[in-house]
């Protein structure tokens, strides 16, 4: 931890008490810290996206540019070419809007993907990052967790209840529904999608990859048997 050296400001702990909010790394933030890093990987777009609008109001609040950030990586289990092509076409919408709201985004593929490098790469006050309850994904956040030293942040951005508020194991629908249709007035409201007061500059010799690239380019490993689909093959429902 890192709050010795003072208390972190009213803003930030008033996000931090935010029921989707878990804070996986306390403390302040980094004080020559030059912007707040999000790390996207579940919640993969640009609006309707509350960890990017708890990163921007984090990041505003601090004085500091938000730099969001998606790590494509070539060992996702059981993806193969169809899965990463479809990731790979809804990354420049993703660029796209959060252009328009003043956040760069910033992709690299295998293999220059480290966390830990863009970390020294950005200089980050604090990391935000979404949640992903499955077992793989989790462990990642709990490794990164154990070895960042600024703040580390995660964001329930994909449901309108936060999980965390439903306490106990539900066994049927009939058991969650009662308690979601209670907390359903707190949540249920339009997203912000607030913009970023402060613009990022790249730093010199900046790596960071085509968005509109293959991103799948010399991984020598991946499961290409399965062909992505073709736009004439697609079904509109």
């Amino acid at each position: 931890m890192n709050d010795a050296a003072g208390a972190l400001p009213v803003a930030l702990q008033s996000l931090s008490e935010d029921a989707r909010v878990t804070v996986r790394r306390g403390g302040i933030p980094k004080r020559d810290g030059k912007c707040v890093l999000y790390w996207m990987q579940r919640s993969q777009r640009g609006r309707d996206n509350h960890a990017v609008d708890i990163a921007v109001h984090a990041a505003n609040a601090l004085g500091l540019p938000l730099v969001v950030y998606f790590a494509a990586i070539a060992n996702f289990p059981s993806a193969n070419l169809r899965h990463y092509a479809f990731l790979n076409q809804g990354l420049p919408d993703i660029e796209e809007d959060l252009a328009a709201r003043n956040i760069n985004f910033i992709m690299r593929h295998y293999p220059r993907e480290s966390h830990e490098q863009m970390i020294a790469d950005v200089n980050p006050a604090m990391l935000i990052g979404d949640e992903n309850p499955m077992r793989g994904p989790e462990s990642w956040r709990q490794k990164l967790a154990a070895h960042v030293t600024i703040p580390f942040w995660t964001v329930d951005a994909d449901v309108v209840v936060p999980s965390k508020l439903i306490e106990k194991a539900q066994y049927g629908a009939y058991t969650i529904r009662p308690r979601l249709y209670r907390m359903l007035p707190d949540y249920l409201h339009p997203y912000e999608n607030p913009k970023a007061q402060h613009a990022w500059k790249r730093p010199a010799k900046f790596v960071a990859d085509d968005v509109r690239a293959d991103i799948t380019e010399g991984w020598a490993e991946l499961d290409r048997s399965v062909a992505p689909v073709a736009a004439e093959d697609a079904c509109v429902v």
